[in-house]
């Protein structure tokens, strides 16, 4: 399913230290006639943490490379002719994660050469965050598909400040122009990188990529949302605003005026929607089935005090829930009948004592969450992972990321796969995931 205008997110503060590729071996030298055959070098093993050894092809062994998971040892060739020529190891490259590729083939010489030995697992140390703002307190980030964007705090304890952040640049620049110094909440970035954000007690302002200033679109809502993830937006330009007494929906085509979606719903704290249904935060997750009629729970057996709704990638929905011993994450079967709890192995007290995470999925639909170790404020930071379709995360230090006086608010990922959280102390910027 192509990836939708609704978005989930994920706090997390994070850092891994970078690092190069590595290249495997060169190939051994060609054989000749019909003598006895050579044999391939066996890999070296890559170790997990600080340093991976790349490959070793024919009898010549790559450089180390920094942070990979074991490798594995390459084959011995079968007695030939003369010596064969070892393929060359595979690159590991740590920065991206991916796996070396396998080494050569059949010797050139006898009947059969030597293989060459498999390069080092690349693994995730190469992941690194940079501080690309001023020092300031940011409350939210979203990213379309030519710059991210976030709300900054004021002088006041009010949130009155867009910035952006464009994919090629490495400072920020003031994106604020005609909010009007109005405390803001909610962010959203449709397709065509166009805007929208949500002033509580005012209403929706919305400014286009090419547009000079943000303007008021539809009526005033004095009930307008203080939630982040409040705002959605389908493939027909409907616009969805989730509040405290319902979801309300602005057509492009149907005046100026919001209008209620559906019935049986009194509150509603954020909205996502897969282009056919609606998906609400109320408590519990619930569904709009086709955009209309009454909302029923989405799924069986869900999870309650759901604090936000996501959907990944291929379309599944996942919830992060703040229920005494039911913190956590859920997801929903693909079929919607039920849904799974895929918190493992994160410790349940991550997800409440006032700590804000959400869920960001990359270009793989690997999900990634921000948080403070054990619920607690301002504590240890940490980012983890979960791959597609799995139900365990896998959780990366973060060494040199901020820590002790310093919280993460919101996670974003940009058109290049970078990852960018809203912290305390400023908008970091991870190095490319893949």
């Amino acid at each position: 399913m192509p990836r939708l205008d609704s978005k989930l997110t994920i706090v997390v503060g994070a850092a891994l230290l970078a690092a190069a590729c590595s290249s495997g071996g060169a190939s051994a030298d060609a054989g000749g006639g019909s003598s006895g055959g050579g044999t391939g070098g066996a890999a070296a093993s890559g170790s997990g943490g600080s340093a991976a050894q790349g490959g070793t092809g024919g009898d010549a062994t790559g450089a180390a490379g920094q942070g990979g998971s074991t490798g594995a040892g390459g084959a011995a060739g079968s007695v030939g002719g003369a010596t064969g020529s070892g393929g060359a190891g595979g690159d590991a490259c740590p920065r991206t994660g991916v796996a070396g590729a396998a080494g050569g083939g059949a010797g050139t010489g006898g009947s059969e050469g030597g293989t060459g030995g498999t390069g080092g697992t690349g693994g995730t140390g190469g992941l690194q965050f940079t501080l690309v703002s001023p020092q300031k307190y940011f409350w939210t980030v979203e990213c379309g598909a030519s710059a991210c964007y976030a709300l900054r705090m004021g002088n006041t304890a009010a949130y009155i400040y867009l910035d952006r952040l464009v994919n090629t640049a490495t400072a920020l620049d003031d994106f604020s122009t005609g909010l009007g110094g109005n405390g803001l909440s909610g962010l959203f970035v449709d397709g065509a990188d166009g805007v929208y954000v949500t002033a509580p007690s005012v209403g929706v302002f919305y400014r286009a990529a090419t547009a000079a200033s943000f303007a008021m679109i539809g009526n005033p809502l004095t009930t307008a949302p203080t939630a982040r993830n409040a705002l959605a937006r389908d493939g027909n330009g409907t616009l969805f605003v989730a509040t405290p007494t319902g979801v309300v929906a602005l057509p492009p085509s149907c005046g100026s005026t919001f209008a209620p979606v559906g019935s049986g719903l009194t509150f509603a704290y954020a909205v996502v929607t897969d282009g056919t249904n609606l998906y609400t935060a109320s408590r519990s997750a619930k569904v709009l089935r086709g955009g209309t009629g009454a909302w029923t729970d989405a799924g069986s057996n869900g999870p309650t005090n759901v604090g936000d709704v996501v959907l990944d990638r291929e379309g599944r929905l996942y919830a992060l829930s703040t229920a005494t011993s039911r913190e956590g994450v859920y997801r929903l079967a693909a079929d919607g009948s039920s849904w799974q709890d895929v918190t493992a192995p994160l410790n349940r007290a991550d997800f409440y004592n006032g700590v804000n995470t959400n869920i960001a999925f990359d270009s793989q639909n690997n999900a990634y969450l921000l948080s403070e170790s054990t619920g607690n404020v301002y504590g240890d930071t940490f980012l983890a992972r979960l791959s597609p379709g799995a139900s365990s995360w896998t959780t990366m230090g973060a060494p040199g990321f901020p820590i002790g006086d310093f919280s993460c608010e919101w996670l974003a990922i940009d058109a290049l796969d970078r990852l960018v959280a809203a912290c305390s102390d400023g908008l970091f910027r991870s190095t490319p995931l893949h």
